[in-house]
């Protein structure tokens, strides 16, 4: 790559585009990469307000 700018956007475009994201992953406990974001990510594991 040319520059930073150049590899970053070629990245998002293999993520957005190519790479799986609905199938399962037995590291993952049997759950997508998008289920395990989803519930690793901090607002998932904030108490839910009164």
């Amino acid at each position: 790559y040319a520059n930073h700018t150049e590899a970053k956007q070629d990245i998002t475009d293999y993520i957005v585009n190519f790479y799986n994201s609905t199938r399962l992953h037995s590291k993952l406990g049997y759950r997508s990469p998008a289920q395990y974001e989803t519930l690793a990510s901090p607002a998932a594991q904030l108490p839910a307000c009164a």
